[in-house]
């Protein structure tokens, strides 16, 4: 009986030996196989930390390292094949309704929770609920956002108001900081908005600002206008 075992113990061994070997080599074989241009494209923003744009992802996918003998069948990739890649994939998510977005932000692109789903998300990951802006915040956010780049005092001439608790609390927030020196008397700061500024509020760049509000961007324009030199 004793023998038997053993040899049936070795038999499943064998077996079991195999099927790893198999499962082995499928796996190099898979890795080999180099993978479609989309899969690429979606491990490369769901490994980012940060939005990645098109051109952030063409040169990572054309300069990646290659191995002795090894050639690279993305060399000559653009970055509208990226684009096209990107695009191809937000729409199948959209069509799939899994939760999950992928979206232009910031000038770069990044997977994101569809809002109907942020509830449950957050009970999850146990997150505070999400950052709200007070009215006045909002307020002089928008100024600075439209007819950035401006100074304090002309964001309280605009509102009429003082707006140093809410400058400061926005430059906490990180939506907005300082981008250089007026050539007002006293050279006060200038303040912009940040990349933070559109991933939190889901703009791709500043440009869509004026489909937001066509007037407002007209405005800013003016503004800009009227702070050049007289000249003689």
């Amino acid at each position: 009986m004793a023998p038997r075992q053993s040899e049936k113990t070795g038999e499943e061994v064998k077996t079991v030996a195999t099927a790893a070997t198999a499962a082995a080599a499928e796996v190099v074989e898979s890795m080999a196989q180099a993978a479609s241009l989309r899969q690429i494209v979606g491990a490369l923003v769901f490994s980012s930390k940060v939005p990645l744009s098109a051109e952030a992802i063409k040169a990572s996918i054309r300069d990646r390292p290659l191995e002795e003998g090894e050639t690279n069948p993305f060399a000559r990739i653009t970055a509208k094949d990226v684009r096209d890649a990107l695009e191809d994939i937000a729409g199948d998510l959209h069509r799939l309704g899994l939760g999950v977005d992928l979206v232009e932000v910031a000038d770069g692109w990044r997977y994101q929770t569809q809002p109907g789903c942020g509830r449950w998300v957050r009970a999850l990951l146990k997150a505070d609920k999400p950052m709200r802006l007070s009215r006045s915040a909002l307020e002089t956010l928008a100024i600075i956002a439209y007819r950035q780049p401006i100074a304090r005092s002309e964001i309280e001439g605009i509102r009429g108001v003082a707006v140093d608790h809410v400058v400061r609390a926005l430059s906490e927030m990180h939506l907005i900081r300082m981008t250089g020196r007026s050539a007002l008397p006293g050279r006060p700061f200038l303040y912009g908005t940040t990349p933070l500024f559109l991933e939190h509020f889901g703009l791709k760049n500043l440009g869509e600002l004026e489909e937001l509000d066509p007037s407002l961007g007209r405005a800013a324009a003016a503004l800009a206008e009227a702070r050049k030199p007289k000249e003689g």
